[in-house]
């Protein structure tokens, strides 16, 4: 019975859209599903966050996940663990010296959901595919940090690019050293072990809610939908476009002044790093 259920819970997962599903040990009483969710991240010139876009997306898959195991008589409790070292524990990958973890086929480029349902239900499974694909420790992720957040000892979060860019205004280090809207790709982009994801080119309609101007102009809706709203308000998206415009050479006075009537204090400190930005060049 419980193999059959762990069955339906794989199909039911894969039909909400998650591609790998895996039934980690909790308790007694309890199995975590932990739900993989994939994605490609965009070529990299360019400064749109497919992490993102899957994050965001596949928050909305769980939801769906959830509905379809209740309508199966399947009662699943949405929860958050730590799951990376339990992951690693039960040999589902490893976890790199970047923090992240790494699953065969897929390397770091995930996102990650995890819900609880009896043991009774669904039983834990112990994987063995962390022995093919391991962090070997090739610095290369130490070298590419801006921040040096990362040492052969692993990562210090508090020093990680990301912990400082929860707030719409960045630091002027922080502006000088944006690869992405909303985080740094650095360590991600250079490791060998996301070969095997390679990049792909932006759907035509995420492109055109990141246009830079557009974003400028403060019309975000589309990219917030896109990327979710939580981290994405108060003129955050604005302000990284900004950001992007200024150094890549693309901030007209057009645009300038597009943004100069924001109600953003994030905003207009984007554009105050614009134009000492434009002074030193």
């Amino acid at each position: 019975m419980s193999f059959s259920r762990n069955e339906d819970i794989t199909r039911l997962s894969q039909q909400a859209g998650f591609r790998h599903i895996y039934f980690l040990y909790h308790s007694e009483e309890k199995t975590i599903v932990l739900l993989v969710f994939p994605y490609t991240p965009y070529k990299d010139d360019i400064h749109i966050p497919a992490n993102y876009v899957a994050n965001n997306s596949s928050y909305f898959s769980k939801k769906e996940l959830i509905n379809l195991l209740f309508e199966n008589g399947i009662e699943a409790t949405d929860v958050f663990v730590p799951i990376k070292p339990l992951a690693a524990k039960y040999g589902v990958g490893s976890i790199c010296l970047n923090g992240l973890l790494c699953i065969n086929g897929l390397g770091t480029r995930m996102a990650m959901h995890t819900l609880l349902i009896d043991s009774s239900i669904c039983m834990p499974v112990i994987y063995d595919h962390s022995k093919e694909l391991t962090c070997d420790k090739c610095g290369a992720c130490i070298d590419a940090c801006p921040f040096g957040a990362i040492s052969l000892n692993g990562i210090d979060y508090k020093k990680c690019m990301r912990t400082y860019m929860n707030d719409a205004t960045h630091s002027d280090a922080v502006k000088e050293n944006l690869t992405t809207y909303m985080g740094c790709e650095r360590c991600q982009a250079i490791c060998h072990l996301n070969e095997c994801v390679g990049f792909c080119d932006v759907p035509a309609h995420i492109s055109d809610a990141f246009e830079i101007s557009r974003l400028i102009s403060g019309d975000t809706k589309e990219a917030r939908r896109l990327v979710g709203k939580n981290f994405t308000g108060n003129g955050k998206l604005t302000a990284e476009a900004i950001v992007f415009a200024a150094r890549g050479g693309l901030l007209t006075k057009e645009l300038i002044a597009l943004a100069s009537d924001s109600p953003f204090d994030a905003v207009h400190d984007a554009l105050r790093w614009a134009k000492e930005y434009a002074s030193k060049e």
